[in-house]
């Protein structure tokens, strides 16, 4: 009954049934959304991050970020993580070492994998998993570990360059 539960919220995360177990987060994360509306409440003016939206400064960062900045902010925010992984794309294809060429095409597949599952999940077109956006969301572990990745990225590229 668990995992059908589980299934059924991730159908319909405002169902009355699922709202107060497991849909609460998702069926916020909507309404934080549409409250933005398309240029937002202001910086610093969330309601949905004080009172509604449990743990909002985790995984759940997106939705704060499309109530306080709107469809604008949420558009700047996902165009400035597809030029991160355009120019990753263009890092990968001009590579040439086989070991720096799979690092990096690895780096920037799993960077981009998270940010699209985590915009996934805030939109309920997949169930929640725990998928930090990177660079954004709250974590130390998680922010050491995106840095690392884009330091040897940058590292990958400029071996590459000297050759």
């Amino acid at each position: 009954s668990y995992r059908v539960s589980r299934f059924a919220s991730f159908i319909e995360p405002c169902a009355e049934q699922h709202r107060t177990t497991f849909g609460y987060q998702q069926c916020e994360a909507r309404i934080a959304l549409g409250v933005g509306g398309v240029s937002g409440v202001g910086f610093g003016n969330s309601t949905r991050k004080i009172r509604h939206l449990p743990e909002s400064h985790t995984d759940f960062i997106f939705p704060v970020i499309g109530e306080e900045f709107g469809f604008i902010g949420s558009l700047v925010m996902i165009l400035l993580f597809m030029t991160m992984f355009a120019i990753g794309t263009y890092f990968v294809l001009h590579i040439h070492d086989t070991f720096n060429f799979y690092m990096v095409a690895g780096f920037v597949l799993m960077l981009a994998g998270q940010a699209v599952f985590n915009l996934l999940v805030i939109t309920s077109l997949s169930p929640n998993k725990g998928v930090p956006l990177p660079f954004i969301s709250y974590g130390g572990s998680a922010l050491l570990t995106y840095s690392v990745m884009v330091g040897l990225i940058l590292n990958a590229v400029t071996s590459e360059s000297r050759r």
